[in-house]
């Protein structure tokens, strides 16, 4: 049965679901609750016996480290294995002291951390009502030999903080899951040759990636303003504004605009930037603080192919100088220019470019250069 002041605990439960680093103060309570002086909580595959130590209390760091190491799977354990779960049951019950006693269980960690009598239970996270082969949580709370044994209604009122404990378990790792799939994202944009950044519907930055950064650093045509996007120009910067607003309503569910290209030109004369907006349904990428609602892609016209595209180039068996062809041709100069920029002759350089076709399957000039900036795109960054 619910104790005095278990609806607190409930509460403290889900707290640390939420932020784990609460399961210190939780295991706290918990066991000052029930008149322990030991307390962990764990979450593993005990078959495999391994674990996560989420909190501990009162014991010994090394000999946690111990526990974990060689006794995992002690007698008292292996015994609960048995058990329905999530019903707590007194370590008495399963298997006397007595006989503990004359483990290297007992000399190892029971004696020296004054584990003596202890409660436990298993939640499964999956559900079922048996110890499963996946993961399972594990509380536990101890006393020494002058507090005594744990009873029937310090089991019940452990039981009835299982359901809880199962939730929390789920939510959390649920919220885990989300974290690995907003970081495994977040680092696919980071890597990418094609600045990019994430920007609220106010213009302000969520995300820049490596190539963004760059970009952004030289304040040539865009920069960031007070935390948000702006332009060489009042202009262009409502502009620009206008067109990620509407962009952040489509991808919210407001079909406003769908995006747009936009030129952003350059102080230092230099060909303008090309920003093309796109909105981010379902602000899937962003925190609750601050959600992308547009992702903002860069080109800069005035900057070559690297040589990490020539590599890739040269994968396909492209020698050197049908690589340098290709480049060129991808920079929009033409075979003519092309031949005059390697001091050949134009029927060379024609020879290169179907040779070049022939190598990486495509057949014709655009679908080459297309290639060209696919690679470009898509080269992962150095870091």
């Amino acid at each position: 049965m619910p104790g005095d002041g278990d609806d607190s605990l409930i509460h403290a439960i889900y707290e640390a679901a939420l932020q784990p680093c609460l399961f210190h103060p939780l295991l706290d309570r918990l066991v000052r609750s029930f008149h322990a002086h030991t307390g962990l909580i764990v979450e593993g595959d005990l078959r495999a016996a391994t674990a996560q130590l989420l909190a501990g209390h009162g014991v010994d760091p090394e000999i946690h480290k111990r526990f974990f190491s060689e006794y995992l799977l002690n007698p008292w354990t292996l015994a609960m294995l048995g058990q329905r779960m999530p019903e707590a049951v007194a370590t008495d019950c399963l298997v006397p002291l007595q006989e503990i006693k004359r483990t290297a269980f007992y000399a190892d960690v029971v004696r020296p951390a004054q584990l003596h009598h202890g409660m436990g239970m298993f939640y499964p996270v999956d559900g079922s009502a048996r110890v499963p082969r996946g993961a399972v949580g594990h509380v536990a709370v101890q006393r020494g030999p002058r507090r005594g044994p744990f009873g029937r209604d310090d089991c019940d009122r452990l039981t009835s903080l299982a359901p809880h404990f199962l939730r929390a378990a789920q939510v959390r790792r649920r919220l885990d899951g989300l974290d690995a799939q907003r970081a495994a994202a977040m680092d696919a944009v980071e890597i990418l040759a094609t600045p990019v950044v994430l920007v609220d519907a106010k213009c302000r930055v969520a995300f820049a990636n490596a190539g963004a950064r760059a970009l952004l650093a030289r304040n040539d045509g865009l920069a960031v303003d007070h935390g948000a996007l702006s332009a060489a120009s009042p202009a262009k910067t409502t502009e620009l504004g206008k067109t990620i607003a509407d962009a952040a309503a489509t991808g919210a569910g407001t079909p406003i605009g769908a995006g747009g290209v936009l030129l952003l030109p350059r102080p230092s004369g230099a060909r303008p930037l090309v920003a093309t907006v796109a909105p981010l349904r379902g602000h899937a990428l962003g925190s609750a603080v601050q959600r992308p609602a547009a992702a903002v892609f860069l080109a800069d016209p005035e900057r070559g192919v690297s040589s990490g595209v020539a590599h890739a180039l040269r994968l396909y068996g492209l020698t050197e100088a049908e690589t340098r062809l290709a480049l060129l041709i991808a920079d929009g100069g033409g075979l003519s220019r092309a031949a005059e920029a390697l001091g050949v002759g134009r029927n060379t350089a024609h020879t290169h470019l179907q040779r070049a076709m022939e190598k990486t399957g495509t057949r014709r000039q655009a679908e080459l250069a297309r290639l060209v900036e696919l690679l470009a795109t898509h080269r992962p960054r150095p870091r």
